[in-house]
C-alpha cells in the first residue's frame, strides 16, 4: 500500500517512534507500506528540523538514505486542482501532489485543516491514528 504523508506526520514519527506516526514510519522501514512525499514536504522537513528539532536532522538524513521515500514532483501552480481557493498555498501544493501520486490515503496531523475539501472523489484525508488502523486492516475505503 502506498500512502502520502504530510510534513507533520514525518516530524512526529521521528520525534516519537512509539506513536501512530512512528509506527507508520516503522511500517515503511519494514516494507509493509511505501511512503510518498512531495518535493515540498522534503523542503519543509529540512526547514522545520533545522529550526525546531536540530537534534533529529542527522537521524532523518540517515533514515532517508536507508529507507528512501518515493518523492513526487510539486505540481505547477496553475495545476493546483480546485484546492488553491480553499487551502493555504503550501497545503494546496502538497495535497495536489498527493492526488497526482499513486497513494491511496493522505495522512496528516492537521486533517481538520482539510475539512473544507473533503468529499467524494478525493482520496481519504486521515489523521495518523485512523490511518494506522486502516493500514493495519488493509482497507483504504
Amino acid at each position: 500500500m502506498k500512502v502520502f504523508c504530510d510534513t507533520n506526520v514525518i516530524i512526529s514519527g521521528l520525534y516519537r517512534q512509539d506513536g501512530p506516526p512512528g509506527k507508520i514510519l516503522q511500517m515503511h522501514t519494514q516494507g509493509q507500506i511505501t511512503i510518498i512525499v512531495s518535493a515540498l514536504v522534503i523542503q519543509e522537513l529540512a526547514i522545520v528540523l533545522q529550526r525546531k528539532f536540530p537534534q533529529l536532522l542527522a537521524y532523518f538524513l540517515t533514515f532517508l538514505e536507508e529507507f528512501p521515500f518515493e518523492i513526487v514532483k510539486n505540481p505547477i501552480p496553475k495545476n493546483l486542482e480546485n484546492f488553491s481557493a480553499e487551502l493555504p498555498f503550501n497545503d494546496a501544493v502538497i495535497f495536489t501532489a498527493a492526488c497526482n501520486s499513486e497513494a491511496t490515503i493522505f495522512i496528516t496531523g492537521n486533517s481538520k485543516d482539510f475539512d473544507v475539501i473533503k468529499g467524494e472523489g478525493l482520496m481519504p484525508i486521515l489523521p495518523p491514528k485512523l490511518a494506522l488502523e486502516i493500514i493495519q486492516k488493509g482497507q483504504t475505503k
